[in-house]
């Protein structure tokens, strides 16, 4: 796993702790993606800690419009989690997130997950469940859940696509493949925070 400080980012590029303007928003997501770019890992801890005040723009800048570029799969297969968030930041992410109507993120704290963004409702419970259980196909899910095998793949298609999840592929003694799901990091997810 990669650690992104985005405090030392923004004493390089504007010698301040805060997160604040479009255009230093805009020079911030650019380091970073220079940084996921030049990482081998696929998952990528973005560090908010030292952080003073991250407003919406700041937010909408460094979060939102890299969780789209993740999604968009413009960096290739990462996963991108958010940690040492204060509440004013968690709320301006969240306030663009929300303005964005798509997209959502982990913030790690207190050693749990916390999903900021937006998810369809029909995959909360998905979601939760695949970071109880640590592993999921779609016929473990087609089976506990009591679907349809298409259904439950098509869900956790949709998790992975969101980059929530990870898949590896597994090709099938008697032929074909069949993907297993697993989460990002061993944490547990802890929602309504």
């Amino acid at each position: 796993m990669t650690q992104i400080s985005v405090v030392t980012l923004l004493r390089e590029v504007s010698g301040r702790e805060h997160l604040v303007t479009r255009p230093l928003g805009m020079e911030i997501r650019e380091k970073i993606i220079k940084n996921i770019i030049s990482s081998d890992s696929k998952v990528i801890t973005i560090d908010f800690n030292e952080v003073g005040i991250v407003d919406y723009s700041g937010a909408d800048e460094v979060v939102v419009r890299l969780i789209s570029r993740v999604v968009n799969k413009e960096l290739g297969e990462r996963f991108i989690i958010l940690k040492n968030l204060v509440p004013i930041h968690r709320d301006n992410i969240q306030a663009a997130f929300q303005i964005n109507k798509k997209y959502a993120v982990f913030e790690l704290y207190n050693d749990y997950l916390s999903l900021i963004g937006n998810i369809k409702p029909m995959l909360i419970d998905i979601l939760v469940k695949i970071y109880n259980e640590q592993i999921m196909t779609a016929r473990n899910l087609a089976d506990s859940t009591k679907s349809e095998i298409n259904l439950a793949g098509t869900k956790l298609l949709q998790l992975f696509q969101e980059r929530l999840i990870m898949r590896k592929e597994d090709t099938l003694l008697e032929g074909g493949r069949q993907f297993t799901y697993y989460p990002i990091i061993d944490k547990k997810i802890k929602l309504g925070r």
